[in-house]
């Protein structure tokens, strides 16, 4: 198949009709790969800290997890510290399924399995 019918009238289609951007995000990889090291660290750091705030106080089974290991999202600064967030097992997603899902969410989700 040619690669731009199937880009474009096929790929791209799929992804809109799902609710999945795919598009919206190719603007910022262009313009991220002309940044510094340094930059991206210092984005990959604010989009950490942004993820754990998040996941802190929209997700109930991550407020509880960070709160039983007496971690605050103020603790995790970036990559470095993410050592610090005790381990999700496969274990904790199947016992806790509801728990780590954002109740706030209205977006569709879609359920995937993996073997």
């Amino acid at each position: 198949m040619n690669n731009w019918i199937a880009k474009n009238l096929v790929y791209h289609p799929i992804q809109y009709f799902r609710g999945q951007y795919v598009m919206g995000y190719l603007p910022g990889a262009v313009r991220d790969q002309f940044r510094s090291p340094e930059e991206i660290c210092a984005i990959r750091d604010m989009k950490i800290r942004e993820l754990v705030n998040h996941a802190y106080e929209q997700i109930p089974f991550y407020g509880k997890r960070f709160d039983e290991a007496g971690i605050l999202p103020k603790d995790i600064l970036g990559f470095r510290d993410l050592i610090k967030i005790p381990v999700l097992s496969k274990l904790d997603i199947l016992n806790n399924s509801d728990e780590l899902m954002n109740p706030n969410c209205r977006h569709k989700l879609y359920l995937r399995k993996t073997s």
